[in-house]
C-alpha cells in the first residue's frame, strides 16, 4: 500500500494597505503631509487564492515581499507579522523582528515556517505593526496604496486537500524483501529456473486522481534474460488487475551479483497526473497492490538451499520362511555379522541424510525397533558418490536378539534430511533417489575354516579359587552328541587382570592337544542332518595349570567351525538340531591336617 502527502503549488497571496492607519482622511493621487506614527496595528484580508479551497499542512514555508508604495520621503517600518487563518484565527506564520523599507522599494524575508497541522481555507488575515517618520512636513502626492504585501507559499506539503493537484515528483519505492528471513539458514538461490507457474497482480486506486505505475522486479527475467517490468495507467478510484494468471513458463529468479541470496530486490514508481480541476486528496488515501504467485514448478535449482525434512515414507520386507516361523525356536536369535544395506540411486547433486526405523513384529507379539540414524548406521549420508548405507552388524544383531522366533516381515520407515550441510547445490525436476534393500541372514550356508574369537569373564568367587588351591589334579570326560551340520574346533586361553598369558585350556601336555575337536553331523545332499555324532574326549589338569587357573580373570576363546558335508557346501539349520552335552570326571585334593 503506497500513501504519501501531496506537494501544491500555491498562487501568492497579497494585500494591499489603505492610509487609515495614519489616522488622516486623505485619497490617492492627492497630496497630503505623512504624519510620524508608532507601532500603529495593521489588520486586513489577503484575497483568495485558486490553487485550493482547504489544505492541511504538513509542512511549508512562506516568503514576505512588503513594497513601499510611497513615491518619496516616507520610509515604512514593518514589525510583528502575523498571518491568520481566516476562519479560527490559529496563527500560520509569527514574524516578530522589524523590516525597513525605504520609499518605492520593496523588503523581502525568507522562508518562514508554517505551523504544522493545521487546516487553512484559501484567504488569511495580515497582521502587522507600522511605524513611519512621516513626510517632515512636506506635501507628497499619494499613491494608490501605502503599502502592499505579498505571501509567497513554498514547499507545501499537505496531508489533505480541496485543490487543483499540480504534477508531483514520483513516489518511487525500491527495497528488497528476503526468503525466510528469520531462519539462520534460509534458502539462497543463484538461479532458479520455472517450469511452470504465474502471477496475479491487482491494483485498487483509491486516490481521486489518475495515475501510471510502473513495477520492476530486477530478479526476475524472462527467457530472453530481460528484466520483468511492467507499467499501466490507472483511473482515479478504479480497481484494476495490472496481470491476470500472467505465465512465469521459462521465466528465471536470478542472482544480481552471482552469489547466492535470498534477497529478491524491485523498484515501484507511482506517478499522479496534474489535474485543472478541484479534487479531495488525503494522506490516508492510498494505492495498494496484491501480488498473488500460484504454485510454481521449478525446473532447476541452483544455490544454497536450506536442509529440508522429508517425512518417513513406509515400506515392507517380507520374510517367506513358510513353517520355518513356527517351527526355529530360540532363547534369542542372534546372528553374527548379519548384512543388511540400503542401496540408493540418485540423480541429484545433492546430499541425502537418512533417518527413520525399521520395526519387526513376529506371531508371538514380541516386536523390536532399530533407529536408522548416526549411531546404527555405517554412514547415514548419501552422496552423488557414495549411495550404499549399511546398517552396522552390531545394531542388527541387537534388534534380532529381542525375537525368539523370526519376524514376519520388516517395516521401513526412511526419512531424512535433504542437504543437511547446507551446501551449494543444482536440484532438477527430473532429479529422483530411487533404491532398494539387501538383508542376508546366515541361516542356509556353508563354512570352512571360520573363526569366531571372543573373550569370556572367568567368573569365579574367591572362596572357589581358594578351593582350587587344593586341587592337586582333575580328569574331565565330555561326551558331545552333536545334531548340527558343522564341525566345533575349541581352544582357550587364560589371562590374569593385567592381561598376562596364564596357560592354554586345555592345558597343553604330551598326551593332551590346546584343541578340543568335535565332528560334524552327517548331512544329505540338500544339507539337512541325518545322523548325530557321537564323541567323547577327556581334558586333564595338574596342579601346575590349576594353579594359573585360579589366577584368570577372563579367557580367550576361538571357536572353529567348518560345514560337516562335503566340499563344505552349504548346510542348513533346522529347529529339530541340537547339541547334547554330558561331562563326568574326578579330581585329587590336597586334605589339609
Amino acid at each position: 500500500m503506497i500513501g504519501f502527502f501531496l506537494s501544491l503549488n500555491v498562487d501568492s497571496v497579497r494585500a494591499d494597505i489603505g492610509y487609515s492607519w495614519l489616522g488622516i482622511n486623505v485619497q490617492p493621487n492627492s497630496q497630503a503631509v505623512i504624519p510620524p506614527v508608532s507601532n500603529v496595528s495593521v489588520s486586513t484580508n489577503t484575497d483568495v487564492s485558486t490553487a485550493f479551497t482547504s489544505a492541511k499542512i504538513e509542512s511549508g514555508k512562506v516568503d514576505f515581499e512588503i513594497t513601499n508604495q510611497f513615491f518619496s520621503s516616507v520610509s515604512l517600518t514593518v514589525s510583528n507579522i502575523i498571518l491568520r487563518n481566516i476562519n479560527t484565527g490559529e496563527i500560520v506564520i509569527n514574524y516578530a523582528s522589524s523590516l525597513t523599507i525605504p520609499p518605492k522599494s520593496t523588503g523581502v524575508i525568507k522562508a518562514i515556517p508554517i505551523t504544522p497541522g493545521l487546516t487553512v481555507k484559501n484567504q488569511f488575515v495580515f497582521e502587522c505593526n507600522v511605524s513611519t517618520n512621516g513626510s517632515g512636513g512636506n506635501l507628497v502626492t499619494l499613491p494608490q496604496n501605502s503599502f502592499t504585501v505579498k505571501a509567497k507559499i513554498s514547499g507545501l506539503n499537505v496531508s489533505e486537500a480541496q485543490a487543483k493537484i499540480p504534477a508531483q515528483d514520483p513516489i518511487i519505492i525500491d527495497k528488497s524483501f528476503l526468503f525466510e528471513a528469520n531462519s539462520s539458514q534460509p534458502t539462497k538461490f543463484s538461479s532458479i529456473k520455472i517450469e511452470s507457474g504465474s502471477m496475479n497482480l491487482r491494483l485498487i486506486n483509491n486516490l481521486d486522481l489518475d495515475a501510471t505505475m510502473t513495477i520492476i522486479i530486477n530478479n526476475l527475467k524472462n527467457s530472453l534474460g530481460q528484466t520483468f517490468t511492467e507499467t499501466r495507467f490507472i483511473s482515479r478510484k478504479q480497481t484494476v488487475n495490472i496481470l491476470n494468471n500472467y505465465s512465469l513458463k521459462d521465466f528465471s529468479l536470478v542472482s544480481l551479483n552471482g552469489s547466492p541470496t535470498n534477497s529478491v530486490s524491485y523498484k515501484i514508481s507511482f506517478v499522479v497526473n496534474s489535474t485543472n480541476d478541484v479534487r479531495t486528496i488525503r494522506s490516508t488515501d492510498a494505492i495498494t497492490g496484491i501480488i498473488d504467485i500460484g504454485e510454481l514448478k521449478l525446473k532447476e535449482f541452483s544455490g544454497q538451499l536450506q536442509p529440508k525434512l522429508v517425512t518417513n515414507q513406509r515400506s515392507s520386507i517380507s520374510f517367506d520362511l513358510k513353517d520355518l516361523k513356527t517351527k526355529l525356536q530360540f532363547q534369542q536369535i542372534n546372528f553374527k555379522n548379519p548384512l543388511a544395506q540400503i542401496r540408493l540411486k540418485s540423480t541429484a547433486q545433492f546430499e541425502f541424510k537418512l533417518d527413520g526405523r525399521i520395526e519387526g513384529k513376529n506371531s508371538l507379539g514380541q516386536k523390536s525397533i532399530l533407529g536408522l540414524n548416526s549411531k546404527t548406521l555405517s554412514n547415514p549420508i548419501i552422496s552423488p558418490t557414495d549411495s550404499v548405507i549399511s546398517i552396522n552388524a552390531d545394531s542388527l544383531s541387537l534388534f534380532f536378539k529381542k525375537f525368539s522366533r523370526f519376524p514376519d516381515s520388516l517395516i521401513v520407515y526412511a526419512g531424512g534430511t535433504i542437504n543437511p550441510n547446507y551446501k551449494n547445490v543444482v536440484i532438477k525436476s527430473t532429479d529422483q533417489i530411487v533404491g532398494r534393500s539387501i538383508i542376508e541372514l546366515p541361516m542356509d550356508l556353508g563354512i570352512q575354516n571360520a573363526e569366531l574369537t571372543d573373550s569370556v569373564k572367568v567368573d569365579l568367587s574367591n572362596d572357589d579359587r581358594d578351593k582350587l588351591k587344593d586341587v592337586n589334579s582333575f580328569e574331565a570326560g565330555i561326551k558331545l552328541t552333536n545334531g548340527l551340520p558343522v564341525s566345533i574346533a575349541f581352544t582357550g586361553k587364560l589371562y590374569d587382570d593385567k592381561n598376562n598369558f596364564l596357560t592354554y585350556f586345555p592345558p597343553k601336555y604330551t598326551d593332551q592337544d590346546t584343541v578340543l575337536s568335535f565332528n560334524g553331523a552327517s548331512t544329505d545332499a540338500n544339507g539337512n542332518v541325518t545322523v548325530k555324532n557321537d564323541q567323547t574326549v577327556k581334558v586333564k589338569a595338574q596342579k601346575t595349570e590349576i594353579d594359573k587357573i585360579t589366577k584368570a580373570t577372563y579367557m580367550r576363546v576361538r571357536l572353529k567351525i567348518n560345514s560337516s558335508s562335503p566340499n563344505y557346501s552349504p548346510v542348513k539349520f533346522r529347529t529339530t538340531d541340537d547339541v547334547q552335552i554330558h561331562a563326568f570326571g574326578s579330581t585329587n585334593y590336597n586334605v589339609k591336617q
